[in-house]
């Protein structure tokens, strides 16, 4: 979608910034989207400016100094700067910007007012608790991206006649076809899968539940070839209880395999950050903080082997305990999204892809708030936020009234190396607004359906065809089309008589995947699930 560079974001802010700081070159520390920059820094008549080794390193930003002209831009050169040492000017994508003192060049470094560069890509601010100034940034909006196509032509479905299966007690249906049922005590905690009346898994210590792996809605993950989960103790876990990640193939007599575990305590010098599961192979993250660094580890079923794809050693000059991370594989590739949060917001990522057969590893998007990579064959998407914050403050406004802070869906061509298209939530069917993108729901490799935040009502369902880069709704032979589950809930779709879908499970044979929609018995709420039979 089309986007405008915009300046003097915060002007006022700045200003206020510039009438405190102090005078000496013995400033504060500077806060740079998390990091502690108290190098190549320093105030210059009130002025603070930024050497070119943060501006290379901090703003990922490339450096090229010709005599006294220099240029900087982004990976992508959606971001283009040029000046001149000496002047007071910019050109920022071709529009000027003025800065308060000359740009450069001593001690073998060109040095830019860190005041200007933040205004025009994020904010900065005088945190006077901390006794430091606080900047972020982000390029996110400078990213211009085609956007996807919206087709004219719905997509077929079909739900078969009285076909809904519903809780029974403690029993929850998964997966219809291949009888999956998912076993809850009152408590809600899950304690087996079952396929038929045959137990497939349950936790293999005493004590414990099993817990989430991403890659499907359930505590579990699974396919052709094997089932993933996590297991931890019920209840408030004790100094020696651990975390415990298994896989198990699906074929007779093969036993459960325990490719990693990691202490309960939130202090441990060994943690588990994110596990996903798909196409044979099981992708966790690990953080060690004493070590600063994170481990990204790859299993394959067939196999039967881990492996190590990434260490990633964290800068030491991040505020602790910020780093979180998001991991993803399918297919041929994987792919790993490492943040920083804190204070509520979120920064920049650090986005990398890893070619499963060649070994490469490639870096994509740096400098952009990007969060929970997936992969649709060659295709990775991911979130795309512009700002540090989910939500806006309404100015004036109550301190609890916010406006939600807008997001898009990126998608990357993992085998060109190059950006494809976006998918923003106002090319659907719904009323015009800020509205953010969710996680999307996997049907198959091929196809996710677009979750939203911030529409009240049910909306109609958009599915996108992610090879074609299309969005389409759907349709049935009735001319009905389905509808997605809006921030009202479950209750008011009721109260109309409404038949909306909350989430899905992949599709299995035949391009069938279970709606998982609501009903009431009684003054209880159920799940219930419908196969939908899609003709893509």
């Amino acid at each position: 979608m089309k986007r405008t560079l915009v300046t003097g974001l915060c002007l006022g802010a700045a200003l206020a910034v510039a009438a405190v700081l102090p005078q000496s070159a013995s400033a504060a520390t500077v806060d740079i989207n998390g990091h502690m920059v108290d190098e190549g820094v320093k105030i210059v008549n009130g002025t603070t400016m930024l050497a070119q080794d943060n501006l290379r390193d901090v703003m990922m930003l490339n450096v090229y100094v010709e005599k006294n002209d220099f240029t900087l831009t982004n990976d992508d050169k959606t971001v283009t700067i040029k000046g001149t040492v000496g002047k007071k000017t910019l050109l920022v994508n071709d529009q000027k910007v003025t800065l308060p003192v000359p740009a450069t060049f001593k001690d073998e470094q060109l040095w830019l007012p860190l005041r200007p560069l933040m205004e025009t890509f994020g904010q900065v601010e005088w945190d006077s608790a901390a006794g430091r100034v606080r900047a972020t940034f982000d390029y996110t909006r400078f990213n211009d991206l085609l956007d996807a196509t919206v087709s004219k032509q719905p997509i077929p479905y079909e739900i078969p006649i009285n076909s809904g299966v519903g809780a029974e007690d403690n029993r929850e249906p998964v997966d219809v076809q291949d009888s999956i049922i998912s076993e809850v005590t009152k408590d809600g905690y899950l304690m087996s899968v079952n396929q038929g009346d045959k137990p497939w898994i349950t936790p293999l210590h005493d004590g414990y539940k099993l817990f989430a792996v991403r890659a499907q809605r359930h505590a579990y993950a699974y396919d052709d070839l094997a089932i993933a989960w996590q297991e931890e103790p019920i209840g408030n876990p004790t100094a020696d209880d651990r975390h415990y990640l298994y896989v198990q193939p699906r074929k007779d007599g093969a036993k459960a395999v325990c490719v990693d575990e990691f202490p309960l305590n939130i202090n441990a010098d060994y943690q588990l950050s994110d596990a996903t599961y798909q196409d044979g192979k099981l992708i966790w993250s690990v953080l060690e903080p004493q070590k600063r660094q994170l481990t990204v580890k790859l299993y394959d079923v067939t196999l039967g082997q881990t492996r190590i794809l990434h260490e990633l050693m964290l800068s030491d000059k991040m505020e602790k305990g910020l780093y979180y991370s998001h991991v993803t594989v399918g297919g041929n590739y994987a792919a790993i999204a490492v943040n920083l949060r804190g204070n509520g917001e979120s920064s920049i990522a650090d986005v990398y892809y890893y070619d499963l057969k060649t070994g490469d590893k490639k870096p994509v998007g740096r400098g952009y708030n990007l969060n929970v990579p997936e992969i649709y064959g060659d295709t990775l998407v991911m979130i795309a936020s512009s700002g540090t914050q989910n939500t806006n403050p309404v100015p004036g406004g109550a301190p609890d009234e916010w406006t939600l802070n807008p997001s898009t869906l990126w998608c990357y061509d993992l085998k060109k190396g190059e950006w494809r298209y976006d998918i923003d939530a106002n090319q659907m069917n719904v009323p015009q607004g800020n509205y953010q993108l969710d996680i999307p729901i996997r049907l198959d490799d091929n196809h996710f359906a677009l979750k939203v935040y911030g529409v009240g009502d049910a909306y109609d369902l958009t599915i996108v065809n992610v090879e074609k880069g299309t969005l389409a709704t759907t349709k049935d032979k009735n001319g009905d089309v389905l509808r997605a589950m809006g921030d009202d809930g479950p209750e008011a779709a009721i109260a109309k008589n409404a038949f909306v879908i909350k989430d899905f499970s992949q599709c299995q044979g035949d391009n069938i995947a279970h709606a998982i929609t609501f009903n009431m018995v009684g003054d209880q709420l159920h799940e219930v699930l419908y196969p939908v039979h899609f003709v893509w």
